[in-house]
């Protein structure tokens, strides 16, 4: 019998606990299929390095955040293969080297994880309680909305325990920048009914999600890059950020970038990759970095590059001697 995923089998073969071993994606709907699509790509144009990225793949089988890194990368990767763009993955940095009419080009591919009141909202009304009938509304108190799974499971706890006092109080948690009010109403049902307005919520999401970004590049700016290299910043997994289509994302994130948060970056791009069901990036902004002169070219290279209409332009050009 043919595999469904052929090229997803061959990366996990050998590792049935993998993360994305095709005998547990049966409930991810598109998962699998997105995975085949970005692997058969990359696997088909064969670009140098790719047996390191597939190495890394299975090495990381258990590491769910790792996993997802380097899943960025690859979706970024393979838009590039799908349009012939000729590319080598590194080792180290830039993740990616490119081939242009006018040189090389590297790529730096990076992503973070963000908690955000979605997170919290999920955890809180997943969490059983000795009482019934308790609301609790929550919303942000300042910009630093941010804490691991330790930090969000001690809310979890706080605010529960207020809940099955019998209390009704508004307990603050500056360090994550959120509030949470407890309501005791006994006609409202069972256990832990949580609200936020996530359309009033809005712009200090995105507040959080620039200053995210931010931090970013200043990472990747730090670094010496061997090739003229733009960053690529895929927020996807930034907070709320999975949960809005593209053409509702501000256009604006870049907006605190200075050239000295860049470094040694020419230019930044800000993608959307669609979380788990998608095989390509949508391309958000584009930001140059004005102590360098080639940025503006670069990042209007890359967006040219994602872009399937011009896959045989690209060919033309990295193939011409």
């Amino acid at each position: 019998m043919t595999s469904k995923y052929p090229y997803l089998e061959a990366w996990t073969e050998g590792l049935p606990d993998h993360m994305f071993h095709p005998s547990r994606l049966a409930n991810w709907n598109g998962v699998g299929e997105a995975l085949e699509i970005v692997l058969n790509d990359l696997e088909c144009w064969a670009p140098r390095g790719v047996d390191s990225r597939r190495s890394t793949f299975r090495n990381q089988r258990n590491n769910e955040r790792a996993l997802l890194d380097l899943r960025s990368e690859l979706v970024v990767a393979a838009s590039l293969a799908r349009n012939r763009v000729k590319f080598e993955f590194l080792r180290g940095s830039p993740d990616l080297v490119c081939e242009t009419i006018d040189g090389r080009v590297g790529v730096e591919v990076t992503t973070r994880h963000r908690n955000d009141i979605r997170t919290l909202h999920d955890a809180l009304e997943a969490r059983p309680i000795n009482a019934n009938g308790v609301q609790v509304q929550l919303r942000r108190i300042g910009t630093e909305y941010k804490f691991d799974q330790r930090r969000l499971s001690e809310i979890v706890e706080v605010v529960a325990q207020v809940a099955e006092s019998g209390r009704s109080e508004t307990v603050s948690f500056a360090w994550a920048g959120v509030a949470a009010t407890v309501i005791q109403d006994e006609g409202s049902g069972s256990g832990m009914q949580v609200m936020w307005d996530a359309r009033t919520d809005w712009n200090s999401h995105w507040l959080g999600i620039g200053w995210e970004l931010v931090s970013s590049i200043k990472d990747k700016g730090t670094k010496n890059y061997s090739v003229p290299t733009i960053a690529v910043v895929d927020i996807t997994r930034l907070g709320d950020s999975s949960h809005w289509p593209p053409s509702e994302i501000p256009k604006n994130l870049t907006q605190r970038l200075t050239e000295d948060m860049a470094g040694s970056l020419e230019g930044v791009v800000v993608v959307f990759s669609g979380f788990l069901q998608s095989a390509s990036v949508t391309i958000l902004e584009r930001w140059t970095n004005p102590a360098k002169t080639n940025g503006a070219e670069l990042t209007a290279w890359f967006e040219r590059a994602c872009q399937p209409a011009l896959a045989l332009k690209m060919q033309q050009a990295v193939n011409r001697p």
